[in-house]
C-alpha cells in the first residue's frame, strides 16, 4: 500500500495504520434506514471521540495485531477530510499528548457542531507543539454552515497568527476534499508533516499571537506543582424560622405544622449572594472566582452582613491581605568580583514568587494571590515605590555615583520584568 510504502522509504516511521468510520445507528422497526452518525462523532468540536479512539479502539487494534503502539506523540499522525479534517483537528487539539502531526484537507471549520470555535481559540490560548499540513480547493461547498472555502482560508489565517508551523495548499477549480489521498499529494503531506524525524526534530511549539506573548510574556512552561490547587470557599444557607432551621436547598420536615415562608425575604438573600459572586451546588454555595474571594475578604459584602448572620470557618478566619509595606533590600559582593547582587525581599512573601509578583504589576493587577492562598496588594505605595527604583537599576541610561552604569540582567527572579539585576 501507500503507506507501507512510506514506511519502507523511511519518510514516516513504520507504525500501525487505523482507518476509522463514523458509525451508525440501526432503526427499530423494519424498512427504515440507518441513521449516519457521521455529525455527532466527527463533525462534534470536543475531545469525546477522538478520546474513544485513542483510549478504547487504538488498545483493541493493538491486541489484534500483537503490536505495541510507542506512547511518544511525536510518532503519531492523524488525518481526515471534510468532517474528518475536523476530527483530525480534534485530536491534535485536544490529544496534543498523542498527536502532534496531522494533514487536514477541506477541514469542516464550519457552523456545524461547534467547528467555527477553533478560530478564535487558536489566536487566543496558549499554542501546542504540532506541525500541520491543510489543503482545500475553490470550489468548496457554500452552504448554510458557512463556505468551507472561506472556512480553510480563516484557518490558515488563525494558524499564521498563533505562529503554528503549517504548509497551505490550494487547488484552483478543486472540489471539497480535492485529491485527498492521491498518491503524489499524499507524498508531499507526509513530507512535511515527518520532516526531521529521523534525526529525532520535535514538532516546534508555535510562539502565540501576539495578544497572548503581550499577557503571558517569558512564563516557563508548565511545570506540575506539588501543592494542590487552591480550593474555593464553600458555604451552606440555613435559614431559621423559631425552632425550625433548614438549608435553603431542601424543603423543610416540619410534619403536621404549617410555616409560612419569607420567600421575598430568602430570594433577596440568594439574589445578593449571586451578586458577590457565590454558585449554588448540590446543598451549598461556592464561592470560587479569585476575584471575587478577595473582594469578599476585603470587605465588599454590598450589605450582606445586614441581611444574615455570617459564621467563618478557622481556614477562611486565617486568609489575609498583605498589604506589601515592608520592603528590605540586601546588597552583596563576593570577593574577587566585579559586581554586586541586589536581593529585595517584600514581608513574608517567598522570593520564588517575587517574579510572579513583578508580571501582575506589570499587567496592572490589584493584587496577586500567594501559593498559600493569602493575597497581597499590589497598589501600596512602598510596593509601587520599590518596583520604580528597581526598574530605574535596570536602565542603563540611568546615572549613579556620576557615572553610567551599564545594567546586566541575569537568570534570577528579582527585578520588574522577573530578572535578576546584577551590575558590573
Amino acid at each position: 500500500s501507500t503507506c507501507e510504502a512510506f514506511c519502507r522509504e523511511g519518510l514516516c516511521p513504520d507504525g500501525l495504520f487505523l482507518f476509522v468510520y463514523n458509525g451508525g445507528q440501526r432503526m427499530r422497526h423494519e424498512g427504515l434506514t440507518v441513521r449516519g452518525m457521521r455529525a455527532v462523532e466527527f463533525d462534534e468540536y470536543g475531545p469525546d471521540f477522538i478520546g474513544c479512539i485513542v483510549h478504547e479502539l487504538l488498545p483493541v487494534a493493538e491486541r489484534a495485531f500483537g503490536v505495541e503502539v510507542s506512547p511518544d506523540p511525536e510518532l503519531h499522525f492523524v488525518t481526515g477530510s471534510s468532517s474528518g479534517g475536523l476530527l483530525a483537528w480534534n485530536a491534535l487539539w485536544f490529544h496534543n499528548d498523542f498527536f502532534r502531526r496531522g494533514w487536514l484537507s477541506s477541514p469542516t471549520f464550519s457552523a456545524m457542531r461547534g467547528g467555527e470555535e477553533p478560530m478564535f481559540l487558536i489566536r487566543k490560548a496558549e499554542p501546542r507543539p504540532m506541525r500541520l499540513f491543510m489543503s482545500c480547493g475553490t470550489n468548496e461547498p457554500d452552504y448554510f454552515f458557512g463556505d468551507s472555502f472561506y472556512a480553510a482560508c480563516n484557518a490558515k489565517s488563525a494558524f499564521a497568527c498563533a505562529g503554528y508551523d503549517c504548509k497551505f495548499e490550494i487547488y484552483p477549480n478543486g472540489n471539497h476534499s480535492h485529491r485527498y489521498l492521491e498518491p503524489a499529494l499524499f507524498r508531499r503531506a507526509m513530507a512535511y508533516v515527518w520532516q526531521g524525524w529521523r534525526e529525532g526534530a520535535k514538532t516546534p511549539k508555535a510562539a502565540g499571537s501576539v495578544r497572548y506573548r503581550t499577557l503571558v510574556g517569558d512564563l516557563p512552561s508548565w511545570e506540575k506543582a506539588d501543592e494542590p490547587m487552591p480550593a474555593g470557599h464553600r458555604d451552606t444557607l440555613a435559614t431559621p424560622y423559631g425552632e425550625y432551621t433548614f438549608n435553603s436547598f431542601a424543603e423543610p420536615d416540619i410534619r403536621e405544622h404549617i410555616l409560612v415562608r419569607d420567600k421575598e425575604g430568602e430570594q433577596a438573600i440568594l439574589n445578593k449572594l449571586n451578586t458577590l459572586g457565590f454558585e449554588p451546588h448540590s446543598g451549598y454555595y461556592l464561592l470560587h472566582e479569585t476575584e471575587a474571594i478577595f473582594d469578599f475578604i476585603s470587605g465588599e459584602r454590598d450589605g450582606l452582613d445586614s441581611m444574615v448572620e455570617l459564621r467563618y470557618s478557622d481556614s477562611f478566619r486565617s486568609l489575609r491581605i498583605n498589604k506589601g509595606e515592608k520592603v528590605s533590600y540586601g546588597v552583596h559582593m563576593k570577593s574577587g568580583e566585579d559586581y554586586m547582587t541586589l536581593e529585595v525581599s517584600y514581608d513574608d512573601v517567598p522570593k520564588k514568587e517575587l517574579a510572579d509578583i513583578f508580571r501582575s504589576i506589570k499587567l496592572k493587577k490589584k493584587y496577586y494571590r500567594l501559593k498559600d492562598g493569602n493575597f497581597l496588594l499590589l497598589d501600596s505605595d512602598t510596593l509601587q515605590q520599590s518596583v520604580q527604583f528597581l526598574r530605574s537599576l535596570a536602565d542603563p541610561r540611568e546615572r549613579h555615583c556620576g557615572r553610567t552604569v551599564p545594567g546586566k540582567l541575569s537568570g534570577a527572579d528579582a527585578s520588574p520584568d522577573g530578572l535578576g539585576i546584577s551590575y558590573r
